[in-house]
């Protein structure tokens, strides 16, 4: 699972810590759950160990290393977990694609060079998260092609896909909300558009 906005509540950090976060989930499912998170609201929860995991620079995101059995797959798996900034602004649109050319330029980039020890250089990655965009929109083109200057329709070639295609038609896309709170008591509540913004993206 790759999870944004988990609260840490510093009065109960036993319960809200990535690590308490794990503890619950192996408590209900009764499974040996592992669990990451790096302190600003991005939480990963795997049910195979986790080898490494560090900040994704300038991107609002985390990457976490996962030892795969061989069962599954003969190498491990870099998993992404973002979160862009809100907004329809154009200021908030322009952070947006920065953030995705960050994640290529400062991450995975690097990633391939060798420049993290612990990280093969062919690992398999898939990059997930709430991008707060849409398929269609730039920063879904720039991660899914790995290009700074990637649109929609523009004939670059995708080296990233959707892997679960089914989410994009659907009639039920909502992923857009927000949370009310009252006193300590949040809910949450659908708010418009009712469009998909939290993306599943697996190498071609």
């Amino acid at each position: 699972f790759a999870l944004q906005e988990t609260i840490y509540v510093e009065e109960d950090q036993e319960d809200t810590s990535a690590d308490g976060i794990g503890r619950y989930f192996s408590k209900v499912t009764g499974q040996k759950w592992h669990s990451v998170g790096d302190g600003q609201g991005r939480l990963v929860l795997s049910r195979h160990p986790i080898l490494w995991s560090g900040r994704v620079k300038n991107a609002r995101g985390m990457a976490v290393l996962i030892d795969l059995p061989e069962s599954i797959h003969s190498k491990d798996l870099l998993l992404i977990n973002l979160h862009f900034l809100s907004g329809r602004s154009e200021d908030r649109q322009a952070i947006r694609k920065r953030m995705a050319w960050n994640v290529n330029r400062f991450f995975i980039d690097r990633v391939r060079a060798g420049a993290f020890e612990e990280i093969p250089k062919d690992i398999p990655i898939v990059i997930c998260g709430d991008l707060n965009s849409e398929e269609t929109d730039v920063p879904h083109n720039i991660l899914a092609k790995q290009d700074p200057e990637a649109t929609q329709g523009d004939g670059k070639p995708l080296l990233f896909l959707n892997s679960f295609p089914k989410e994009l038609t659907s009639k039920n896309k909502n992923t857009f909300g927000r949370v009310v709170w009252s006193g300590d008591v949040g809910s949450s509540e659908f708010t418009e558009p009712n469009i998909t913004l939290d993306h599943i993206m697996v190498q071609k």
